[in-house]
């Protein structure tokens, strides 16, 4: 086989598997391992196009997503959802810092999305109001 055939052959191959190939990556995509996985991907994606600092590692983020808590709210997370406001998410706390250990902080996407939506003093209300309420 050449390898122009090869090419041909894996390009046909994924294109006639497509839907069991996404069927097997949504499941995967809910276990531990895959999250953990797709958040150090995405954060070191992430810094790579900003040209920040990055030093997570996979046991990093899985012993974060094992404690299965907001670090901000301290709400439960769900990380077999997807688009669910409790899936969890990466946020630095500093943005003009990088994806660092010190800087980087395992939270709920939809408290995430909120507190880069609005400006300081809603944000700094926000926690305020969090922390009144127990989850």
């Amino acid at each position: 086989m050449t390898k122009n055939e090869g090419k041909e052959y894996y390009k046909k191959y994924y294109q006639d598997h497509s839907l069991e190939r996404k069927k097997a990556q949504r499941i995967w995509y809910k276990t531990l391992n895959g999250r953990t996985i797709h958040l150090l991907k995405g954060a070191r994606n992430r810094a790579k196009y900003k040209k920040l600092e990055f030093n997570l590692t996979k046991g990093f983020i899985k012993e974060k997503l094992l404690k299965d808590v907001c670090e901000y709210s301290g709400i439960k997370l769900n990380f077999k959802a997807s688009k669910n406001p409790r899936t969890p998410s990466l946020d630095r706390r500093n943005n003009k810092l990088g994806y660092t250990k010190r800087n980087t902080f395992l939270v709920a996407w939809g408290i995430n999305s909120a507190k880069e939506a609005w400006n300081k003093k809603e944000w700094q209300d926000l926690k305020k109001i969090i922390k009144l309420c127990k989850y």
